[in-house]
């Protein structure tokens, strides 16, 4: 096909070159007439160019458009030379760093690879982190972490541990999840983040059980007895302890 299309370009300049010379050796011609060979002329070196071109187009083949390889760090702006989208290195991994900036060129969402190889998805508001998606160190399970705008409050959501909740002032408020038998609980936290309620089950994980704490000990526990029955118990000085099922015997009521 290549062959046939330099042939054909060759019998078109000599028809170009024929067609000049006769038309030199010949007596000027009625107006109209030159004006009927130009427009004829032109025609047909359209349709040859056309011919040749869907040739060349039947045969081509489509090649890649714009770079393959494109060196970090880079920068992308838009119409108003503002930029809105930068590849670097981070600083403490030297790892990928991805950023989508705003309008006022803050960034807006980061995706980068931390220093311990995993990887990490911001979402920002004026600069801050407001949600961080990642790889917890504990437990190397998945992390969730939503931040507030105006103080220290957090929720975390721990793909083993389950969620936690910190106050204002950045301290424990409630969490919940699976402690270290494989049981669930729940604990709710004062103001100084010291937990003081727990809602979990006992040592074997078959009944459920409810402790309210003072200071570091236990002061009243709600459970389930061997025998299947309830009881309340409440702590006061060391080894002192009153029972509602010890009440209920000195008292004979059938219990």
């Amino acid at each position: 096909m290549k062959d046939e299309l330099i042939n054909l370009r060759q019998r078109v300049a000599e028809l170009e070159t024929t067609l000049a010379l006769v038309t030199a050796q010949r007596h000027p011609a009625p107006r109209y007439w030159q004006r009927y060979w130009v427009v004829t002329l032109c025609v047909g070196l359209v349709i040859v160019s056309l011919l040749l071109t869907l040739s060349n187009g039947a045969n081509a083949t489509v090649a890649p458009q714009g770079p393959q390889k494109v060196v970090a760090p880079f920068e992308v702006y838009n119409n108003q030379h503002q930029l809105i989208f930068a590849v670097v290195a981070d600083p403490t991994s030297e790892g990928g760093h991805v950023l989508l900036f705003t309008s006022d060129g803050t960034p807006a969402a980061e995706l980068l690879a931390t220093k311990d190889g995993n990887g990490q998805i911001k979402v920002n508001r004026g600069g801050a982190t407001r949600i961080q998606l990642g790889i917890s160190k504990v437990g190397d399970a998945g992390n969730i972490v939503l931040s507030s705008n105006t103080t220290q409050a957090q929720t975390i959501l721990h793909g083993d541990v389950g969620i936690r909740q910190t106050n204002a002032q950045g301290q424990p408020a409630f969490q919940a999840g699976v402690d270290d038998r494989g049981v669930g609980y729940a604990m709710a936290a004062g103001r100084s983040g010291k937990f003081l309620s727990r809602l979990t089950t006992d040592d074997n994980g078959m009944t459920g059980r409810v402790e309210v704490m003072g200071s570091d000990e236990i002061k009243v526990l709600m459970g389930v007895k061997e025998n299947g029955k309830g009881d309340v118990c409440a702590n006061g000085a060391p080894d002192k302890q009153v029972c509602l099922s010890i009440l209920a015997v000195k008292s004979l009521i059938p219990y």
